[in-house]
């Protein structure tokens, strides 16, 4: 349909990508309608995961676009070279991307891994407007005919109904497909994917809420950064597991082994300072009977007079027995 060559901006400065319509269907009023429909849709869109369209114009009957010039590779390209791919961070940039132009009332139409770049930072970009539609527009295909790649068309649209902001989501879904394989983006996938479109997100915002909220489970090897918000890597990996963060799970336990270690010194404390105090209690004991029986040498007796011992052996002996029995205990 049409071929992309980089040019210069010579009054500017810069790269840019000019894309000229192919000369088989430049004298098409139905393709070059497309075409020009195509510049209008881009030009009134901005975002940083999508193509910024400079001008529109002709040269000898053949018109062409001025766009920005992104550095890159398509998806496509990158998948079959097997090229690992921060699957999540993707899918949040290319539901951000539909948000946007769904919120300008513009269907996409062609949402396919060979019409997104991939930048030098990792960064998607969604290309190609050609076959967008603005919601209610007139289709300007013939009776019979699909515009899309078939593999990524949702059922309703092969079915012959038109196409909506859903058939975007779903081709969304078989495209991250692509890129996660089994287990990664599953739920969101899944979500995408439904055959029923009424049973798919309402919107590619409420899409990207759930993928925000943690509603995927990632298994694979983290590879790039993580989706605006989110933090992976190291001890303060945020990623969800089982709906509850790994950090929160690490802090609560690193808490409750403090407070085990804290109850356990306390009750050590509680022992050693019973005992030291029962030491005591036996201490005190012993220096009062002690006391006793000193008194007990040393008082006058009564039937002589004098000073003297005031008990026989036999007493003496049960005082000793009774004071090495209490300290004992």
């Amino acid at each position: 349909m049409a071929s992309v060559w980089l040019g210069r901006d010579s009054v500017l400065d810069r790269p840019v990508a000019v894309k000229v319509l192919a000369d088989a269907i430049g004298s098409d009023p139905e393709f070059l309608a497309r075409f020009r429909r195509e510049a209008r849709v881009a030009a009134g869109l901005s975002h940083p995961n999508l193509i910024d369209v400079y001008d529109l114009a002709e040269v000898d009957e053949r018109p062409y676009l001025v766009m920005e010039y992104v550095p890159g590779e398509p998806l496509a390209d990158l998948i079959a070279n097997r090229r690992p791919l921060d699957c999540e961070r993707l899918a949040a940039e290319l539901l951000g991307a539909l948000d946007h132009i769904h919120t300008a009332g513009i269907v996409h139409r062609d949402v396919k891994t060979g019409n997104v770049l991939i930048t030098p930072d990792d960064q998607a970009k969604l290309i190609d407007f050609g076959i967008a539609l603005p919601r209610g527009a007139t289709s300007l295909t013939r009776t019979g005919h699909l515009i899309g790649t078939a593999r990524y068309l949702a059922p309703e649209v092969l079915a012959g109904e038109p196409a909506t902001e859903r058939n975007d989501l779903f081709s969304c879904g078989v495209l991250l497909r692509e890129c996660a394989g089994s287990g990664e983006l599953s739920a969101i996938t899944a979500q995408l994917g439904e055959e029923d479109p009424d049973l798919r997100p309402v919107s590619a915002a409420a899409a990207l809420a759930e993928l925000e909220r943690g509603a995927t489970l990632f298994t694979g090897p983290p590879t790039q950064a993580h989706p605006p918000g989110w933090k992976r890597g190291g001890p303060t990996e945020t990623m969800r597991l089982g709906g509850v963060p790994r950090v929160w799970r690490i802090r609560a336990a690193a808490t409750l082994a403090i407070v085990a270690a804290v109850i356990g010194a306390a009750i050590v404390l509680v022992l050693v300072s019973s005992r030291s105090e029962g030491g005591r209690d036996v201490a005190a004991n012993a220096r009062r009977q002690g006391g006793l029986g000193e008194e007990q040498r040393t008082a006058p007796n009564p039937s002589n007079g004098r000073v003297g011992s005031a008990g026989s052996g036999s007493s003496t002996r049960r005082l000793s027995r009774t004071i090495s029995a209490t300290t004992a205990a």
